[in-house]
This record gives structure tokens, C-alpha cells and sequence, in this order.
């Protein structure tokens, strides 16, 4: 029987390897840090390095020897529609519609809850689960922010160990670590962009067999990307099931997507993608998962005479135009009417804050980054630069590792959703979108 706790030699190597971080939230440790088992003592779970982690004294606390999270309605009916499903194109071998891969196709709107869906019906079909049928899985999504959410969901959730920093000098993706260097015996999985698998398809390939689960996130950006598309259809020769999921299961074209049948009439949106089950935003708000969206509409007018006088050019000089520019594009935060929206925002947002508490802030998307930047600086100004956050990096490149602002953007992201944060505001321009998972 091994001890029940860690000794101080493990734990300063615990605490090392984690660079003296907490490993779910990444705060500094402070003294009195616990020496957690990932996989509970109560469980069964070992007293050993590959079963450590550290974790400051809140993180532990809510931990907390926590047990499987429960599944809502949606989940359980559509989980038990995907079972099905899974049972008889096992059996079939083959897709009968697509001539592809099994594979289906979940629809389910924005906050949801995808991700732990399709994470519990992984998590019973890999080894050890309840209906174990796979032995590892491999998990393909948008952009960088995403695909480590998943590997969250999956450690928070099922105390499962998904890689989302693979690389391919790895003889296999089965036998990678995890941002835990030492726990490398528990991984089932890898958590990848859509970027990344276009570039690395050959070797990801020969990784793929009939024991593989896939899961392919927001599969309707294959059609954007015809690189992308090709790379899921290519692995996905190989594997035993493709899980797609998606929260716009419609196209304005009828682009090829891999493992997707669209309907045979066109919608009058586009093209509608035929799923196997669909939950909409709709459903969710009747079900108060989440909470309705109102769009007001704002115009805005800008007196010519009155600019003109502001900067001392006439109407035809060239000058005035590239100011008019500046303005449009919101370098002139105050003289475009971006200040009169902003103002307004922040009220609503106060109120909100005043009357539900602290935890609620406010996104602002911009076209891009100059006007992104330009009104970050104008907030910083009047407000100083605890008020708001900018994140502008492209994080579907992220794979490169070029960049050191990109993984600043990825921080960022991760900052402003804890609980306790104090920043009201979160300015970006495409970072924060679809499956980017903040409370």
C-alpha cells in the first residue's frame, strides 16, 4: 500500500516541473501549496510523481475529490442517440451515406456545452471507460485557445490526460507528456488545430487506426480551408469513429466538409448540413443553459463642417481625407462615435455588475487591430490600464511557435475568465469567438 502523502523530495519536483505554478489556474504558488493526486487517493489513485500535481489552496479545495460532473437533458438524449449510432456503423464498418469513415454529426449552439459532451462520450468508450471501444483519440479545433480548453475539460473533468502540445518528432502521439513532463503514462490523447494537421497530416496518418476516436470541433471550418478539409478526410481514413461537431451547421456555399452530408434543398441562409442531433440556440435559452442576446442598433453621424474646423483643412485637401480615414477607422476614438457606444456599454455593464455582482464583464469586437489597439490605448487613458485587456494575436498560427505574443493571448484569455478577476473589459478582434470558453 503505498503512503497517502507526497514526500518533500517529490514535492519539490512536482513543484519544479510545474515552474512553480499551480497547474489548474497558473498562479504563483504561495506557501502552503497542496500536493494534489490527480487521480484521487480515495480512488485508488497512487502517490506518485506521475500522479502529482501542485495546486494553490483554492484550486485543491474545489477539486475536492469531485466526482464524474453531471450530463444535462440535451447531453443524455444526445448521447444516447450517438451510442446508438456508434453501434451500428461499427457494425457497418462504413458510412452508408458518405461512403466514409463512420462518423457523426452533433449540433449544439454556442455555451452548450460541446465540449464536455463529446468529452464524456470519449471518456466511456476509451480504455477504462464503461464502454470501452477505442484506445486513444484525437482531437482537431479551430485555434490554439480551443484546443487546450479541451485538454481542461478533459483532466477537470475525468482526470484524463490529453495533450495539446504535441510534436511530431514523437515516434507516437500515444506516448507524448502532457504540460505535466512526468505524467506521461496516463494520456489517451492529443488536442490539435486544424493548422496544425494540414501540416503534419503524413505523419498524424500513420498514428490512425480503427482503435482511434476523432473528434473534429466546429467541423464547418473545413469549408473554409480547403487544406483543412483534406487533412481530416486524409486521417480519417484510418480511424474507427469521427465525432463532428459543430454551432452553425449551414454554409452560404456547399463547399466539401469530410464526414458532413448537406440536405438536398438549398436553405435560405445556404446550405443546411444534415445532423444526426441538433439542440439550437433556441433550445438552450428555453432551457436557460444560456442566456437570450439583444442586438440594438446605433447610428452614429459625424458633422463634416465641424471636423473640418477641428483640423484646419478644407473638405478637397488630400489631408482631410486621410483624417476622415483615421477617424473611420477609429484612430480618433472621440470624433468617430466610438466613445458614445463606449459609454453606453460600460453603463449597461455596471448596472449589471451593481445588480447580479462582480462576475460579469464586457467584450468589445473590432474589425481590426489598429482600431482594436487605438481604443484599448483611449480606455487605458481615461481609466487606466487595470480596466481592460487586448488581445489581437492570431491564434490559429500558434503551432509555429514564432510568436511570443501569441502565447501572451493565450494567457490573457485564460486571465480574464478566472473567477475573481478584475478587469472589466476584453477587447480583440477575432480571438474571442466560437468554442473560446469563458464563464
Amino acid at each position: 500500500m503505498t503512503n497517502r502523502f507526497f514526500t518533500r523530495k517529490q514535492k519539490t519536483a512536482m513543484r519544479l516541473a510545474y515552474d512553480n505554478k499551480c497547474a489548474l489556474c497558473s498562479c504563483i504558488l504561495p506557501d502552503g501549496w497542496h500536493a494534489d493526486h490527480i487521480i484521487p487517493y480515495s480512488k485508488g489513485g497512487k502517490t506518485e510523481l506521475s500522479n502529482g500535481q501542485p495546486l494553490c489552496p483554492s484550486c485543491n479545495l474545489s477539486k475536492s475529490n469531485k466526482m464524474k460532473k453531471e450530463l444535462r437533458g440535451w447531453q443524455i438524449r444526445a448521447n444516447k442517440v450517438l451510442c446508438g449510432l456508434l453501434k451500428r456503423k461499427l457494425q457497418a464498418k462504413v458510412d452508408v451515406y458518405t461512403g466514409e469513415t463512420p462518423s457523426a454529426l452533433i449540433s449544439a449552439g454556442v455555451g452548450s456545452g460541446k465540449t464536455h459532451f463529446a468529452a464524456n462520450f470519449a471518456n466511456d468508450h476509451l480504455l477504462g471507460g464503461d464502454n470501452e471501444t477505442f484506445t486513444k483519440v484525437l482531437i482537431v479545433s479551430p485555434n490554439t485557445s480551443v484546443k487546450r480548453d479541451w485538454s481542461d475539460t478533459f483532466l477537470h473533468d475525468f482526470e484524463r490526460f490529453i495533450n495539446y502540445d504535441y510534436k511530431t518528432t514523437s515516434s507516437s502521439f500515444s506516448d507524448e507528456r502532457t504540460r505535466n513532463p512526468i505524467a506521461n503514462d496516463n494520456i489517451i490523447g492529443i488536442s490539435i488545430t486544424y493548422h496544425f494537421l494540414a501540416n503534419n497530416q503524413s505523419t498524424l496518418h500513420r498514428e490512425i487506426n480503427n482503435k482511434t476516436l476523432i473528434i473534429a470541433d466546429e467541423i464547418h471550418h473545413c469549408g473554409d480551408n480547403k487544406s483543412w478539409g483534406e487533412a481530416l478526410s486524409y486521417i480519417g481514413e484510418n480511424a474507427g469513429f469521427v465525432l463532428c461537431l459543430t454551432g452553425t451547421p449551414y454554409r452560404e456555399d456547399d463547399n466539401k466538409i469530410p464526414f458532413v452530408r448537406y440536405s438536398s434543398q438549398e436553405a435560405d441562409s445556404g446550405y443546411s448540413l444534415v445532423c444526426d442531433f441538433n439542440y439550437d440556440y433556441s433550445m438552450s435559452v428555453k432551457d436557460k443553459i444560456c442566456c437570450p442576446t439583444l442586438f440594438k442598433s446605433h447610428e452614429i453621424s459625424a458633422d463634416k463642417t465641424t471636423l473640418e474646423e477641428k483640423f484646419k483643412v478644407h473638405s478637397s485637401d488630400k489631408k482631410m481625407d486621410r483624417k476622415l480615414i483615421r477617424i473611420s477607422r477609429g484612430q480618433d476614438v472621440k470624433a468617430s462615435g466610438l466613445c458614445q457606444l463606449w459609454e453606453e456599454g460600460a453603463n449597461k455593464l455596471n448596472e449589471i455588475r451593481e445588480t447580479h455582482g462582480k462576475n460579469y464583464a464586457g467584450l468589445v469586437v473590432c474589425d481590426d487591430q489598429e482600431s482594436a489597439s487605438n481604443l484599448y490605448n483611449y480606455l487605458c487613458n481615461e481609466y487606466g490600464g487595470d480596466f481592460c485587456d487586448l488581445v489581437i494575436s492570431n491564434l490559429t498560427d500558434f503551432d509555429s511557435n514564432k510568436s511570443k505574443d501569441l502565447k501572451k493571448s493565450i494567457e490573457i484569455i485564460k486571465n480574464f475568465r478566472r473567477e475573481g478577476n478584475k478587469k472589466k473589459w476584453l477587447i480583440s478582434v477575432k480571438q474571442v469567438s466560437e468554442g473560446v470558453n469563458i464563464p
